[in-house]
């Protein structure tokens, strides 16, 4: 993990390949994500720095996920 100090504000940031984990998706799709806007990212070198308050706000956004409440 990564952590970006900017105008005062601590933000954690992830490799591709942990956001990848995180939200159940391949390194590849993650780039997708990133190149359409829809994560926050910066590059280091040849490598992405993924927001992780993006990632955790992508998950929970996922329309197709379901919850132990769906079960029933």
């Amino acid at each position: 993990m990564y952590t970006v100090v900017m105008s005062n504000k601590q933000r954690a940031y992830i490799s591709t390949k942990d956001a990848a984990k995180l939200l159940g998706v391949s390194g590849q799709r993650v780039r997708d994500l990133i190149k359409a806007g829809r994560l926050e990212a910066f590059k280091i070198g040849r490598d992405w720095a993924v927001s992780l308050d993006s990632v955790q706000k992508f998950e929970r956004g996922k329309p197709w996920q379901f919850t132990d409440k769906d079960a029933d």
